[in-house]
């Protein structure tokens, strides 16, 4: 007797709950990304210590 006859297919279920945590995992991926690349365009590195040529003054 089959006790699991109300599951269903079981393999399409355990599909979709992995990619469902894969898509959730992306997108905080794609967030933190997002906040490093804000952080690092924003961030003041200061003054260049060495220069190939020199800056002309004006």
């Amino acid at each position: 007797m089959n006790t699991y006859s109300q599951v269903g297919d079981y393999g399409q279920v355990r599909l979709d709950a992995i990619l469902a945590a894969n898509k959730t995992l992306l997108g905080y991926v794609i967030i933190a990304g997002l906040a490093f690349l804000t952080f690092i365009f924003f961030h003041q590195f200061g003054d260049f210590k060495y220069r190939i040529a020199p800056v002309p003054h004006a």
